[in-house]
């Protein structure tokens, strides 16, 4: 019996030995192929007792929450600057947009015209109107018309002849009624619009004297003769 204590005891030294020995060759408490000197996962420290880990957790647990807290508050100030820069852009675009509009309203107002008078819109009628043809040009007491020779062609014959009894109406009435007129208007619109397609073939000044008498005769018909 007491031999087998001594050779349990002599095994224990050597294996410490043995194993001070390995501590010595391989730090940090590991040894290839069995992990660490503690166990075969634990690669670290760990918690000693119970109480020890519950509390490591307890403070694991305070500190993810805290630094949960710590990125919502620099969230919220970051959503608070945008919301602040937000208002100040809003605030600058109102400002400079009535200020514009002020800018517009006083430069108006400093270059508007006048409002015209009554009697201005009469001159400015007057002055937008034809002229009266004169007695060389349309005898006022038989109705004849004496045409200008771009006017005076086969092209425009037929507006001749009927704008030549209109007149001679007018004449012996004193003024044209309304359908006449309106007639009279037509025809010289059609005559304008085929005076038209040969302003490349004749004279300028023929082309704007026919036209001229063309717009003359057509105010004519809106007023009595003189």
């Amino acid at each position: 019996m007491k031999a087998y204590v001594i050779s349990t005891g002599i095994v224990s030294v050597l294996l410490l030995g043995g194993l001070h020995a390995q501590g010595q060759m391989y730090p940090n408490n590991f040894y290839p192929g069995y992990g660490p000197r503690f166990g075969w996962f634990d690669n670290g420290y760990h918690a000693s007792t119970a109480a020890e880990g519950y509390a490591r957790g307890m403070a694991d647990v305070i500190r993810s929450q805290g630094q949960y807290n710590l990125m919502n508050s620099q969230a919220a100030v970051n959503m608070t600057q945008a919301q602040r820069q937000a208002i100040e852009n809003q605030k600058l675009w109102t400002d400079t947009y009535f200020r514009m509009r002020e800018t517009n309203a006083e430069y108006r107002a400093k270059n508007r015209r006048p409002t015209p008078t009554r009697e201005d819109w009469i001159r400015y009628a007057q002055a937008g109107k034809p002229a009266r043809l004169s007695p060389g040009e349309l005898d006022t007491v038989n109705g004849t018309i004496h045409w200008p020779s771009l006017l005076d062609t086969s092209t425009f014959a037929s507006y001749r002849t009927e704008l030549e009894k209109l007149f001679a109406e007018r004449a012996q009435a004193g003024s044209m009624d309304g359908d006449s007129v309106i007639r009279t208007r037509q025809i010289t619109q059609a005559m304008l619009q085929d005076l038209k397609g040969q302003i490349s073939d004749v004279p300028s000044s023929e082309y704007l004297r026919a036209r001229r008498f063309i717009e003359s005769l057509a105010y004519e018909s809106t007023m009595p003769k003189s």
